[in-house]
């Protein structure tokens, strides 16, 4: 009997060790994940701090000045085709014109 009590009192020294060991590694883990915590706070911060939002803004307003510029463009190009019709037009009445004038110069 006195050597089973050595026994379990020999186990269970060598749980409690084993306890020990695994709480000791667990110690480690954590300070491992509080360090890596500590650099993603970081990162996070900086990120925070970028100038990215601020640029994004800023990509944004210039992309809805240059819709603007590219309708302003287009109206003046629809403006010039319309005056560029008009002035076809104009050619060809001349053209027609001075056909007729050039038949009566030669009748006469």
């Amino acid at each position: 009997v006195g050597s089973s009590i050595d026994d379990q009192r020999r186990s269970a020294e060598d749980y409690q060790s084993q306890i020990a060991e695994k709480n000791a590694q667990l110690d480690a883990i954590k300070k491992q994940m509080d360090e890596h915590g500590a650099i993603l706070k970081k990162l996070d911060d900086k990120k925070k701090d970028s100038a990215t939002p601020g640029l994004l803004k800023e990509k944004d307003a210039l992309r809805a000045q240059k819709k603007e510029k590219q309708d302003e463009i287009q109206v003046l190009w629809d403006e010039f085709k319309e005056a560029n019709k008009k002035w076809k037009k104009n050619q060809e009445e001349w053209k027609t014109y001075k056909a007729a004038c050039d038949k009566a110069y030669e009748a006469e």
